[in-house]
């Protein structure tokens, strides 16, 4: 792989998305990254979702937590490229 990006745009192009799915991102994802999502969900017809995480995160648990607070019987994917 010549990079991160590149094997993430090659896995999410992969994703075997369904009307109504959801992925699960966070609004501190990177800007290429979150494009990406965007474009991938649009095309399967899948929502994006982004969690609002709180800064500063102190301590793992609360990270999870928030994220967790946007799971639903929809979501199919959770991603978390960028991690503090």
């Amino acid at each position: 792989m010549a990079n991160a990006s590149t094997a993430l745009n090659i896995v999410s192009h992969s994703l075997i998305l369904s009307v109504g799915n959801e992925v699960l991102s966070t609004n501190l994802e990177y800007g290429a990254m979150d494009r990406m999502g965007e474009i991938i969900c649009e095309r399967k017809r899948a929502k994006y979702i982004r969690a609002n995480i709180n800064l500063p995160i102190v301590d793992e648990n609360s990270f999870v937590h928030n994220v967790w607070d946007y799971v639903n019987e929809k979501t199919e994917v959770i991603s978390a490229a960028f991690i503090l």
